[in-house]
């Protein structure tokens, strides 16, 4: 080490309750006056001047508690905008910090949002969506157009900062407008939004459709084929089959049917499905030729 002048102290901490040892030169040499024989040395320091104690007030060297924050070469890291300066703590080594007042203006350091203040020691801030995603809020449709805002810079745009959505309105309702994406021939109209292409009316020059009998309502056109759509009665709506033997003639999926019994009687055949049991009338056939089983 270092050669110094005088007497040095110290201890070996490894044995307990080890001696202190004093080593060195005194700055007095020889007798001490008014003793016998004793001389000057460093093992007469007293212990108010041993540097290995703590709150000794003379000697060599002076004795410091131990700086963890020293030892571990501790570093308090920036914590946001609404805390102070990290203190290292000297005996645990750990960082202490100091909130910020809630809503006291802060910046977390982002460009994305705007209006930051501190909560509970964090800077918190009105996330923009639009500028975090980078929304392109353009459209291809002709028949939409944007429905504008003014933001909170100030700005004109169809972008919802707070939820990110692009926002448009349909224009009118026969806005002409071009069917085909990247097309300048107008071929259609606009119609709630969308641009509907336009379409020759082929029921316009078909004759009308034809009359399909009592348990049919007026037949519909598709305008694009031409084609006659039929429309059915509801089912079970009186009709007339033009057949004096039949009653109770009623439409069912555009049929006119009636009953050939007036007022149907049953025979009991005992306990069970009536399936099981023999025609009581017979099997008979309707005029087409199809066999009926009255029971």
């Amino acid at each position: 080490g270092i050669p110094t002048d005088g007497c040095d102290c110290y201890r070996d901490r490894k044995m307990s309750h080890a001696p202190d040892i004093c080593e060195g030169e005194t700055v007095n040499t020889g007798l001490i006056a008014g003793t016998r024989g004793l001389e000057h040395s460093c093992s007469l320091m007293p212990r108010m001047c041993m540097s290995n104690h703590i709150g000794t007030s003379c000697g060599l060297y002076t004795y410091c508690d131990v700086d963890v924050c020293v030892v571990k070469n501790v570093t308090c890291p920036f914590r946001g905008d609404c805390r102070s300066d990290g203190v290292c703590n000297k005996v645990n080594g750990k960082c202490y910090y100091v909130a910020r007042s809630d809503g006291e203006l802060c910046t977390d350091f982002t460009d994305w949002t705007h209006d930051d203040v501190c909560e509970s020691g964090e800077c918190i801030g009105i996330e923009d969506k639009c500028m975090r995603h980078s929304t392109d809020c353009s459209t291809l449709n002709p028949c939409l157009e944007p429905r504008l805002l003014m933001t909170y810079q100030g700005l004109e745009t169809n972008c919802d900062t707070g939820s990110g959505s692009c926002m448009f309105q349909p224009r009118p309702d026969g806005t002409a407008c071009s069917s085909q994406i990247g097309s300048d021939v107008v071929d259609g109209a606009c119609k709630q939004g969308a641009c509907r292409r336009h379409f020759p009316d082929r029921c316009a020059s078909r004759p009308e459709c034809p009359d399909l009998g009592p348990c049919y309502n007026k037949s519909m056109c598709n305008s694009f084929t031409g084609e006659c759509i039929p429309v059915y009665m509801p089912d079970g709506h009186p009709c007339t089959d033009r057949r004096s033997n039949t009653y109770g003639d009623k439409c069912i999926q555009g049929r006119c049917l009636g009953d050939k019994f007036k007022e149907p009687t049953f025979q009991t055949k005992g306990v069970g499905d009536c399936i099981q049991h023999i025609p009581v009338l017979g099997n008979q056939e309707e005029e087409d030729g199809a066999p009926v089983a009255r029971y």
